[in-house]
């Protein structure tokens, strides 16, 4: 993702983003990741999502709009895994009722 944003404008991304972007999913795609930490990162997901459609007229004159929409929905469907992740660590955590 990296990438291809930076080859439409290496300045989309600011250096917080990109060091999310490359370090965030080791830190919450594991076993042991609770929900405040996936709901950071769920948060700068959607951040991203906003990048990229303020950056839409960039990213489209290089990649054209059908591969834009492919990578929004990409980036869309991140912030959705995440939030089902968080979702499930919740349920993992919360004491089990006796029926």
């Amino acid at each position: 993702m990296i990438a291809l944003i930076d080859r439409a404008d290496p300045a989309i991304l600011t250096e917080p983003q990109r060091s999310s972007l490359m370090n965030d999913p080791s830190r919450v795609f594991r076993g042991d990741a609770n929900p405040a930490e996936i709901r950071s990162v769920a948060e700068k997901r959607k951040a991203l999502l906003a990048l990229l459609d303020n950056a839409r007229t960039k990213l489209e004159s290089v990649y054209g709009t059908a591969f834009f929409r492919m990578m929004r929905r990409t980036a869309d469907d991140a912030v959705i895994s995440l939030e089902d992740s968080r979702d499930g660590a919740s349920q993992a955590e919360s004491p089990r009722r006796q029926t």
